[in-house]
């Protein structure tokens, strides 16, 4: 039909839709062939193909683990700095150190001197506490009994 028009056209205006009938777009050249291989690297053979992947993949790895052993690294860093500020703090505190004078039950002065070479055991209780009070002199009680046995 579209030949039948062309040459119909021809004859009518004097070759015009001839013209424009043999202009028919031309097919869109064949795109290349897409392969594994070009999507891996760009030319070359399969060896180096994987080669480049090899290559590609020890790189992240020596990324990532530089990375691992860095992180790695700031944490130690930073539990060794809060274990040095923990023992800071203790030895301000220094347990043991120091004097102190306190009242005895029966309202005498009592000081370190008074209890060296002997075991000292302080509890500082409340006067009314139903709740925590006999649970911990019960175990108080315990630490006495098995400090006699020793």
């Amino acid at each position: 039909m579209l030949s039948l028009r062309c040459i119909v056209g021809d004859v009518v205006r004097g070759g015009l839709l001839r013209r424009t009938c043999l202009r028919l777009p031309l097919p869109p050249p064949p795109l290349p062939q897409l392969t594994q291989r070009c999507f891996l690297s760009k030319g070359g053979s399969g060896s180096s193909a994987r080669l480049k992947l090899r290559t590609r993949l020890l790189v992240s790895l020596l990324f990532g683990g530089s990375i691992l052993a860095g992180w790695r690294f700031v944490y130690l860093e930073k539990q060794q700095r809060q274990r040095q500020i923990r023992l800071d703090q203790l030895r301000k505190v220094s347990l043991g150190q120091g004097t102190f004078s306190l009242l005895d039950q029966t309202g005498r002065r009592r000081t370190k001197q008074d209890f060296l070479g002997r075991w000292v055991l302080l509890y500082f209780g409340f006067t009314h506490c139903p709740d925590i009070c006999p649970e911990e002199l019960e175990k108080l009680s315990s630490a006495v009994t098995t400090l006699d046995q020793v």
